[in-house]
């Protein structure tokens, strides 16, 4: 991770520790082994997750196309958001995503640290995933981190990652069991299996540049290190 990519993700809103951004980036880099397909972040929000998960995909493949998935790019969508958690945009608690260049600054953050193309979608994650797509990564943060909706979206998913290709759990083993729990499905269907993250390697580094010190972060913020990131990768 470059200077200028630290720098954005430290300033950017969402519920991300550095040490789980390190993570992911040293994850993806080092056990992604398919072909680009569709890579996509559902529930991405200001971006925060995007910013890591594109730019390493970026240092692997140069070029393709990245997805953020979140109601928050479509305000106008009454019939989306009333399938959400708020129910309602003046439900919204992030007033930086009412901004008038709110979406028109994401992209263009995301272009100074990835070279791949994005494309915002704002929709729910299983309006998203209706679609026919081969995935190669995926990054899944979406609405409530209910089991209702974590099992919905892990079926839909199921069999449309490429071998090799990884899924990333955020709030895994934290506050929310259903994370941990779909992921034990999906392993359990023989077709996936799990990642370990090298947790020491990130907390290392994090803490050799103190990263954690001016994250942007509203989870844990009376933990050194939260490092609640799971990761299985399709095998079958």
């Amino acid at each position: 991770m470059d200077y200028n990519l630290l720098e954005l993700v430290r300033k950017t809103p969402g519920a991300v520790s550095m040490t789980e951004l390190f993570g992911l980036f040293d994850t993806v880099v080092n056990n992604l082994q398919c072909p680009m397909g569709v890579a996509v972040d559902l529930g991405s929000n200001a971006g925060k997750s995007s910013f890591v998960g594109s730019a390493a995909l970026s240092a692997i493949f140069r070029t393709d196309t990245f997805h953020l998935v979140d109601p928050v790019y479509d305000l106008t969508n009454e019939e989306e958001w009333k399938n959400t958690f708020q129910k309602t945009v003046d439900n919204l608690p992030w007033g930086y995503c009412k901004e008038k260049n709110f979406k028109k600054d994401l992209l263009r953050k995301l272009k100074k640290v990835s070279k791949l193309e994005h494309v915002l979608y704002g929709v729910t994650s299983l309006t998203y995933l209706k679609e026919s797509r081969n995935y190669s990564y995926v990054f899944i943060d979406s609405d409530d981190h209910q089991l209702d909706l974590l099992h919905q979206e892990t079926r839909m998913l199921l069999e449309k990652v490429m071998v090799g290709g990884l899924i990333f759990f955020h709030d895994f083993m934290g506050n929310y069991v259903a994370p941990g729990m779909t992921a034990d499905y999906m392993v359990g269907t023989g077709l996936y299996e799990y990642v370990d993250i090298d947790w020491q390697k990130a907390i290392n580094f994090v803490n050799k540049y103190d990263l954690e010190k001016d994250n942007n972060t509203w989870h844990f913020k009376d933990m050194a290190n939260p490092n609640f990131l799971g990761c299985i990768k399709r095998v079958k």
